[in-house]
């Protein structure tokens, strides 16, 4: 609800995307390429008003890029993921705001990459069934303030890790079963992330332990 106390039109929006899947011959490594142009409107920002207890419509916002993955087994037990998307996200429209209409929104980083890759280790090992992996994921900078877009947030690099055990390796009869712990932000890193005029301290190092069974 607003500050007025009336209920927000439904946020609709309109969107253009193509893309491409290549299979480089010969290998196991899958391309994936994809543009995108999306246009919305009755967006929800932080009221100018009051921008700590209430949002409100600031018109329309355009955001259009690009999206690069590629997936890839590079050897036996040896997976690799990496992505890289590109976005450009401003605001169109904003009756309440016009100085905002061209800006970039905040807390949004144009660039950001990720890339993950796990082993599990051969039939012939003594721990066959564990298998481990580490990636990273680095988000660029972006606006820290909607409104000149003077400020800006710093780039940030985390490190992730996982590690797992496939119980029906040992035995089939624990078909589905699988123990998993992820730890993200290994490194504990401590940074901040400013939008729309509030800051927020990013997720520090966190362990997730999981016993997963599928039938």
């Amino acid at each position: 609800m607003t500050r007025l106390n009336q209920p927000f039109a439904p946020t609709e929006g309109t969107q253009i995307e193509g893309g491409i899947k290549f299979n480089v011959p010969g290998t196991s490594v899958f391309l994936n390429a994809a543009v995108f142009d999306i246009t919305q409107t009755n967006v929800l920002a932080p009221d100018p008003v009051s921008p700590l207890f209430f949002v409100a419509p600031i018109g329309a916002v355009n955001s259009h890029g690009a999206e690069l993955e590629a997936v890839a087994n590079l050897g036996p037990g040896i997976n690799v993921t990496a992505a890289y998307s590109h976005v450009d996200i401003r605001t169109i429209r904003n009756p309440g705001s016009p100085e905002s209409v061209g800006l970039s929104l905040s807390g949004v980083p144009s660039n950001t990459f990720r890339m993950f890759a796990t082993y599990a280790l051969p039939t012939w090992s003594e721990l066959y069934g564990l298998s481990f992996g580490g990636g990273i994921r680095y988000a660029g900078t972006s606006p820290a303030n909607d409104v000149p877009n003077t400020f800006r947030n710093s780039t940030v690099t985390l490190f992730d890790a996982v590690a797992a055990y496939d119980f029906a390796k040992v035995d089939p009869r624990l078909q589905g079963m699988r123990l998993q712990v992820n730890v993200t932000n290994l490194l504990d890193r401590n940074y901040f992330t400013c939008q729309a005029g509030a800051c927020y301290r990013g997720q520090p190092r966190q362990f997730i332990a999981s016993l997963i069974y599928r039938w």
